[in-house]
């Protein structure tokens, strides 16, 4: 009896969770002034336009979501970005840069002190990491709908459709296959003029 009324409390707890998740969400995404228009009917909005056309209302600030290579040149380059825009990535954004930073120290291309450095440029950027369950799942549909085996691009493309105005990489090759599923911008749109 005390194991199903402990199972009985935990789903009801779990269905209030999950509808004042929803709740919030709803008042977030109305005090934030958005509206979203899918660009077609599927399941995770891919069309032939754009995946999907954001605009913020009375608001100028634009949402870039970047990857590793973009963040090792921004903190490499010392380029700052423009107040007007704010900086999104997976959370295994912190792992591929440290990973890339060590792999050009072990090959000799950066001295370790050098490395060091701008791992502390890139902690010190204000990049919102997120993470959570909707990102992986929508990670995990766009690999499936591309024919990705990995999903590590396919969570800042996920990232991009569910939280940005637009995604920025380095890798053409990359750029172009996520042509028409999100958009997308080059690094220049980051920079503060002048910079």
């Amino acid at each position: 009896m005390v194991s199903w009324t402990r199972a009985t409390s935990s789903s009801t707890r779990a269905t209030s969770s999950a509808a004042s998740a929803t709740r919030f969400l709803r008042a977030r995404l109305w005090d934030r002034a958005w509206v979203v228009r899918a660009a077609s009917s599927d399941r995770l909005g891919f069309g032939s336009v754009a995946m999907q056309e954001r605009y913020r209302v009375g608001s100028r600030m634009t949402r870039f979501v970047v990857d590793c290579a973009v963040v090792l040149h921004l903190a490499g380059a010392g380029i700052e970005v423009a107040a007007e825009h704010e900086l999104l990535a997976p959370t295994l954004l912190r792992s591929q840069t440290l990973s890339a930073l060590h792999e050009a120290v072990h090959r000799g291309e950066v001295a370790p002190d050098v490395a060091l450095d701008r791992l502390g440029r890139i902690r010190a950027m204000p990049i919102r990491l997120l993470g959570d369950a909707v990102l992986r799942r929508r990670a995990w549909d766009v690999a499936e709908q591309l024919g990705w085996a990995e999903t590590y691009d396919a969570e800042y493309v996920a990232l991009t459709q569910l939280q940005a105005d637009a995604f920025v990489t380095l890798d053409t090759e990359l750029a172009r296959r996520v042509d028409g599923i999100v958009p997308t911008a080059t690094i220049e749109a980051l920079q503060r003029p002048g910079s």
